[in-house]
């Protein structure tokens, strides 16, 4: 496989990833907001605020897009996407989506003055999510894959 056609398939899955987790976290907004437990905004205001939540978690799911992928190029190099085993791509989307999370998370914590101990905790919560997330997005992207190469029968 040449080396443009990896890079596109880095730069198209980095792209679903970071659609998939924008929606995510613009929906998680909505639903601390429905659930009242944000500030009151103004529509203009929480428009303001959601499209900042699906930048911020667009671009972190884009990084978890795009390592999935090189894991995936590197460690898969020999195989079909007919060959490749449902359950270890799930298992390394939940490794990209825990790992990256987690190390923005805990980054974000330490940032704002806390200690490691103090971070490490919702750091964990954290990349539980996006963990689960990340195999979703994975299964996912393989099905279409599959999909993609059953021909289809012309009448």
């Amino acid at each position: 496989m040449s080396f443009l056609r990896r890079m596109r398939g880095v730069a198209v899955t980095a792209a679903m990833w970071g659609i998939a987790f924008a929606a995510a976290g613009v929906s998680v907004g909505v639903v601390l907001d429905i659930m009242g437990l944000t500030q009151p905004l103004s529509l203009s205001g929480l428009i303001d605020v959601l499209a900042r939540v699906a930048a911020r978690w667009g671009a972190i799911g884009a990084g978890m897009g795009a390592l999935f992928a090189t894991t995936i190029i590197l460690t898969q190099r020999k195989r079909t996407v007919a060959d490749l085993s449902a359950n270890r791509f799930s298992l390394l989307g939940l490794a990209a989506g825990a790992v990256v999370s987690f190390a923005v998370s805990v980054l974000i914590l330490l940032s704002t003055g806390r200690s490691l101990a103090d971070a490490v905790t919702p750091g964990l919560a954290i990349a539980a999510v996006c963990g689960a997330i990340g195999a979703g997005v994975a299964t996912s992207t393989l099905r279409l894959a599959r999909r993609a190469e059953v021909p289809v029968a012309r009448d």
